[in-house]
């Protein structure tokens, strides 16, 4: 855990035995969910306290293979995607409360999910490698799904809400973005810029922007309502693994292969 204010590291977090594929704070910032890239350990996920660094809870997820999570609003249950399925499980009890399947392709993984900010539903990215990687839209409450939205040609490694749930976006092997209507599933823009694989999509606190990186060592900032490129942000010798805005927006935090966090001004796209 860093200080983005400062850079210092603030606190190192131990217990896992392997690398990690996915960590994510809870939507109030008191918690963290890790997430082994390991299937076949016996601890895979854990719960952490934020202020103390102290192990919470390890949950026993009999999944498979484990790859991605995401909280709920309330931060009392988490939603794990894995081989096939998502589990939505209780970060309290640990214990399963629904799972949810029907994917198009039974050998589909589910490469990327994320929860609705009034938490109601889930919207999930798929990898099967060709026209059917498909971003589907799910019921959180009944496990029901609602909808698929479209396609990219190779996998969906990432997929968002807008903070309003209006809109969702989607990134792909292939290196496109894609925005998409939550209401309707509609298509509204398909954004091309980068020229490798996508490695995340991200809104911005107003909903206003998107910030995408990815291999191609940028990090980009585009407008939601017309599609087009704002900023390139370049500045890592390597492949950009991850990009957000701050909460208060102002600011751009990315992550690279170089081993480097860089900070952005969000406005000017200079590193502070």
């Amino acid at each position: 855990i860093w200080n983005v204010e400062t850079g210092a590291e603030v606190r190192t977090l131990r217990g896992h035995s392997c690398a990690l594929s996915r960590v994510v704070y809870t939507p109030d910032g008191k918690r963290i969910v890790s997430v082994e890239s390991d299937h076949t350990s016996d601890k895979p996920v854990k719960i952490w306290d934020v202020a103390t660094g102290v192990e919470v809870r390890t949950l026993t997820l009999p999944l498979g293979e484990l790859g991605i999570a995401g909280f709920s609003p309330d931060g009392k249950t988490v939603v794990i995607g894995s081989s096939y399925k998502m589990v939505i499980w209780d970060a309290e009890t640990d214990t399963e409360v629904r799972t949810l399947t029907g994917l198009a392709n039974a050998f589909a993984n589910v490469s990327s999910l994320c929860i609705s900010p009034d938490g109601a539903r889930i919207v999930s990215g798929s990898d099967v490698g060709s026209t059917l990687d498909e971003v589907k839209m799910w019921d959180a409450r009944t496990g029901a799904e609602l909808r698929t939205l479209g396609s990219h040609v190779r996998g969906v490694f990432h997929v968002c809400f807008s903070p309003d749930g209006m809109h969702i976006a989607s990134g792909s092997n292939a290196g496109d973005i894609k925005i998409w209507e939550a209401k309707t599933g509609a298509e509204v823009h398909k954004l091309n810029n980068h020229t490798r694989d996508i490695t995340s999509v991200e809104f911005s606190p107003n909903g206003k922007r998107i910030v995408t990186s990815a291999s191609d060592n940028t990090v980009k900032i585009w407008d939601v309502e017309t599609g087009a490129e704002v900023s390139t942000l370049r500045g890592h010798a390597h492949g950009v693994q991850g990009a957000c805005f701050t909460p208060d927006g102002t600011q751009i935090v990315s992550a690279a292969k170089d081993g480097l966090l860089k900070l952005w001004d969000a406005g000017s796209a200079a590193e502070d």
